[in-house]
């Protein structure tokens, strides 16, 4: 009885720290809805930049990519690269800042080219992989 008290102690817990986690703006609720959580990056960008000062020019699209499990949790990590052409590196870490910060967000890897033409190196074009989690438990197989 000791041992079964303890248990449900652990799984109330385990319980509460789960539902914690699900209502973090760092994880996304289901897979299910991959349209409204493209459309939520998208609208998180535009702020960003609008925040960062920026004109439309510097963005040249979003390739969103399939989400890949994260080992053996019930998490999906969801890349996207966003293009952006002819920043400065203030405006970029400006845009980048305003994109990540207090968001589901992050920055995962960033590619730098000079723009044709540039002589100087004032001004670049960037690759930025972001990524959010999304919550998607793996269905498991139960023995009969």
């Amino acid at each position: 009885a000791l041992n079964a008290a303890q248990d449900l102690h652990t799984c109330a817990r385990l319980v509460d720290e789960i539902d914690r986690l699900q209502d973090r703006d760092a994880v996304a609720a289901s897979q299910g809805d991959t349209a409204y959580q493209e459309q939520q990056l998208a609208e998180r960008i535009k702020e960003a930049a609008g925040k960062a000062g920026l004109s439309g020019k510097s963005q040249q699209g979003i390739e969103h990519r399939r989400e890949v499990r994260i080992d053996d949790t019930p998490y999906l990590r969801k890349p996207a690269v966003l293009v952006t052409r002819g920043l400065t590196l203030h405006q970029l870490s400006l845009l980048l800042h305003h994109l990540t910060y207090d968001s589901p967000y992050t920055a995962d890897q960033l590619q730098l080219r000079t723009p044709p033409g540039e002589q100087v190196g004032g001004r670049w074009d960037a690759d930025v992989t972001l990524s959010y989690l999304i919550y998607s438990p793996q269905a498991t197989a139960r023995a009969d």
